[in-house]
């Protein structure tokens, strides 16, 4: 009588277990569905509602999020909201997995869920759906948190940090921004100092790599999105392909007034100011100032002569291709660029 009763139990045993297991594979599964599993992920940036000052928030935000995609074995893709565009509606639709926002905005939005903050200025926000993506994301912040040896220096992208200040308060800096290594990598290719080619991107963007023009220039070193196409760049909102563009750039520029220019520094001036205004502005400076008799070799005989060429009635010759030229932008621009770098040199000295 006992085996006939024990044999229902085992059954009723079997079954039990089998449809725990079952439930825990379907929780897994829907955890798994929930959670970051595509092989390339698309992030955003919104942060035209965010006052951008001397911290490098987006700069920090991403790569963050690079070393988050490493850590879960994927690539990713990162955008920028640009004036006019806003990705919440793109992450609610399911276009991009992520996206970066202001700290204050959180409280306008609904339909999306926020992560542990990131700093005091911003927070991840992800689908309120996407339940396992969110946990996912709050795990790996607050493990990144408590790892002592950090591959991202934090400190590198919050500090407030006036190069002119510095200089004259006589401070000395080890590094000037999160992109030295990758600066000094890319001077070396156009035969300059490091330090100012970090001028030219100072001035350009303050080191944000967000940072956009009203003209539609990007990126670190304020490129168009035209310009990248031959320099096998695509993305200016990567710090190294910002770079790479500018100085690509640049190395173009060289060549085409290295014959013009009187020595080194000249050409460098020539340079600054093609980078500012275009080569065939700065060129038309030059045909003009051999009209009038100069050597035209230095930036000071093209500065001389650029007052001139604001006046319609003075240029009316074959060789003006650009017509009149104000210059005063691109004065500035130069004397900008060569104080930063006298300020840089002051503070950093390796």
């Amino acid at each position: 009588m006992k085996k006939r009763i024990l044999v229902p139990y085992c059954i009723i045993s079997s079954i039990v277990i089998c449809i725990a297991v079952l439930v825990g594979i379907t929780e897994e599964k829907e955890m798994e569905a929930d959670s970051f599993a595509e092989s390339e992920l698309t992030f955003a940036f919104n942060l035209n509602g965010y006052r951008r000052g001397d911290k490098l928030i987006a700069g920090y935000n991403y790569m963050l999020l690079k070393e988050f995609s490493k850590s879960i074995n994927s690539s990713s893709t990162i955008m920028n909201a640009f004036e006019g565009e806003n990705y919440i509606d793109s992450l609610k639709k399911g276009c991009v997995d992520l996206v970066v926002i202001p700290y204050n905005d959180t409280l306008q939005l609904d339909s999306v869920s926020f992560s542990i903050p990131i700093d005091s200025l911003t927070m991840w926000a992800v689908r309120s759906s996407d339940t396992g993506s969110l946990a996912e994301v709050n795990q790996w912040l607050s493990e990144y948190e408590q790892m002592e040896d950090k591959p991202i220096n934090k400190n590198q992208f919050m500090r407030r940090f006036s190069p002119h200040r510095a200089a004259k308060a006589g401070r000395t800096l080890s590094q000037l921004s999160p992109y030295d290594d990758l600066i000094k990598e890319y001077a070396a290719q156009l035969g300059w100092d490091w330090r100012m080619l970090a001028a030219v991107i100072f001035q350009e963007s303050r080191f944000h790599i967000e940072a956009s023009s009203p003209r539609g220039a990007r990126g670190l070193m304020q490129t168009m999105p035209s310009t990248p196409r031959g320099y096998e760049v695509s993305d200016l909102i990567n710090p190294q392909q910002s770079i790479k563009a500018g100085v690509s750039l640049l190395s173009q520029l060289q060549k085409i007034f290295q014959d013009h220019a009187a020595n080194k520094d000249e050409l460098l001036k020539f340079t600054l100011a093609a980078y500012n205004a275009g080569a065939g502005r700065i060129r038309d400076c030059i045909n003009y100032a051999s009209h009038k008799g100069s050597d035209a070799d230095t930036w000071d005989e093209i500065e001389a002569i650029i007052p001139e060429m604001r006046d319609e009635n003075n240029i009316q010759i074959d060789t003006i291709k650009h017509g009149v030229f104000l210059g005063h932008e691109t004065i500035a621009y130069i004397d900008r660029v060569l104080s930063i770098y006298s300020s840089f040199c002051a503070i950093c000295n390796n």
